[in-house]
């Protein structure tokens, strides 16, 4: 079983029946385009973390010898770029990703997205930092 495969065992086991359909990553990361657009409709918060997290890690895995294996490639085609396309990701994706990291990867998310639509992902993250201040002014957490 590849890395990226155990990998997703070990952190969705609810995605194991869309996993064991996919025979390449590319397919999967579209399946998990799909998961994350569904986790944010129903405000599914720890799937939508687990989500971003496994993607951070793709992003840190070992490179692969060509783009057929190379994590970093097929989550930045299948997944990154399309987080633009559905409105309720744009609006949240500051929550989950750091600004630095939306800003680096401008490029990636016009390649399917607009100029509106990443403005909209930058803009997500001054509601988050807002979000943040007034509820430590409030004393929640």
């Amino acid at each position: 079983m590849s890395r990226w495969r155990k990998e997703v065992f070990d952190r969705f086991p609810e995605c194991r029946r869309q996993l064991q359909a996919e025979k390449s990553a590319y397919g999967f990361f579209n399946e998990l385009n799909g998961i994350l657009y569904r986790a944010h409709l129903v405000r599914d918060e720890d799937l939508i973390r687990r989500i971003y997290d496994f993607a951070r890690w793709c992003l840190d895995a070992p490179r692969g010898k060509d783009a057929s294996d190379d994590l970093m490639t097929i989550v930045t085609v299948s997944f990154f770029e399309h987080l633009p396309t559905h409105k309720e990701v744009r609006q949240e994706i500051g929550r989950w990703l750091p600004r630095s990291m939306i800003e680096g990867n401008r490029e990636v998310f016009l390649y399917h997205g607009t100029e509106e639509q990443y403005r909209e992902m930058v803009a997500s993250c001054e509601v988050t930092k807002f979000k943040r201040r007034a509820n430590r002014v409030a004393g929640g957490s």
